[in-house]
């Protein structure tokens, strides 16, 4: 009886565990191994799951059909800016709804809350007619304009926030610490975990941007990574192994920081899940 709960209790979700991680990964591992076989391979029958040997030509021209850096670049300044952005807004912002009585507050974040709720691609006209009126078309402040605060980021904040507690911050200014001093020295700390699992959700969310990124920028030097690997699929033909190379290349980014961030990451989403 002793082994039969071990079982339930440890292997069958290991397992499961197990399992569901391989169906998630598995699409990643044939994206790299269809970026790695050679065009023969790629359409042999019945179908190859991993390539006889190491085929780069693919990744040589990939680089001879795109400018793969500077899209990259761009897609990492972009990214990396308005993630930076987000951040400090709307962690000012949450904390202002935390900590700050004012007139009109319940209404205000009622506003911000419906705004989340509204689909990017209803605004997306009266953005583009914003941007086009302030002349800022084909250049990176088009792109990161609408893109410098988000309502998701500053409710998670007002959250995490609010799970400190409130005679900490008047104890605090009775001591002659200020609100902004108070904000970097102690909340924003406190709710660092939070802050990098946020982090880490609006740079893939920068990152993946497509369908702005393309209506705002014209030349080539201004496009990023997601409009280049749309560039590789041309009329006339279609090579899968240099799609799924700049796939590849796309998905390199944002698994390092993953993998830098993982531990703080799990941290900032199982906050305030157990208590005592």
């Amino acid at each position: 009886m002793k082994h039969m709960s071990v079982w339930r209790t440890e292997l069958i979700p290991f397992l499961l565990k197990l399992i569901l991680g391989l169906l998630l990964i598995m699409p990643l591992a044939y994206c790299v191994s269809l970026s790695l076989m050679t065009p023969g391979e790629i359409f042999s029958y019945p179908p190859k799951l991993f390539p006889g040997s190491l085929y780069l030509d693919t990744y040589r021209e990939l680089l001879r059909t795109i400018p793969l850096f500077r899209f990259l670049m761009n897609s990492v300044f972009l990214a990396t800016v308005s993630t930076a952005s987000k951040i400090l807004l709307d962690s000012l912002a949450g904390y202002a709804f935390a900590f700050f009585e004012f007139k009109g507050k319940k209404g205000l974040f009622f506003v911000i809350l419906f705004a989340y709720m509204v689909p990017e691609e209803s605004i997306v006209v009266a953005n583009f007619s914003t941007i086009a009126k302030a002349g800022l078309l084909d250049t990176m402040a088009a792109v990161l304009l609408p893109n410098l605060a988000s309502a998701i980021g500053v409710f998670v904040m007002r959250q995490r926030f609010m799970s400190i507690p409130k005679e900490l911050r008047e104890v605090a200014v009775i001591d002659g610490c200020g609100s902004l001093r108070f904000f970097a020295s102690v909340a924003l700390p406190v709710a660092q975990s939070s802050a990098v699992s946020l982090a880490m959700i609006e740079f893939v969310s920068s990152w993946n941007m497509y369908l702005w990124p393309l209506l705002v920028t014209n030349s080539t030097e201004n496009r990023t990574i997601q409009i280049g690997i749309s560039m590789l699929n041309f009329s006339d033909s279609q090579s899968y192994g240099l799609c799924a190379a700049g796939i590849v290349a796309a998905l390199v980014p944002p698994i390092v920081l993953f993998l830098l961030c993982n531990r703080k990451i799990v941290e900032g989403l199982t906050a305030g899940a157990v208590k005592g």
